[in-house]
């Protein structure tokens, strides 16, 4: 039996954008992707996330989302976020 299924994963990628933390969500999406399934990763955790540049929580999102965009890009999985 060899079905295709559709999972999604959720974490906190962008919340803590932060080697580590990335890693700790992102090695499912990515090894569920390389397995053939249909895998979206959702993050909304209602939390102002933190900011690195700025060491602390901001109400600014840029920069937070543009490092999930690029996680996401970088291994082919661009449309697979929200």
């Amino acid at each position: 039996m060899n079905s295709k299924l559709r999972v999604i994963v959720t974490g906190l990628i962008a919340q803590y954008p932060l080697g580590g933390v990335t890693w700790d969500y992102f090695q499912y999406v990515l090894g569920l992707a390389q397995l053939g399934h249909d895998v979206y990763y959702f993050e909304d955790t209602g939390q102002w996330p933190y900011n690195p540049r700025q060491d602390g929580l901001g109400k600014d999102c840029d920069f937070n989302v543009e490092y999930l965009a690029a996680v996401m890009s970088r291994y082919g999985l661009a449309e697979r976020w929200a």
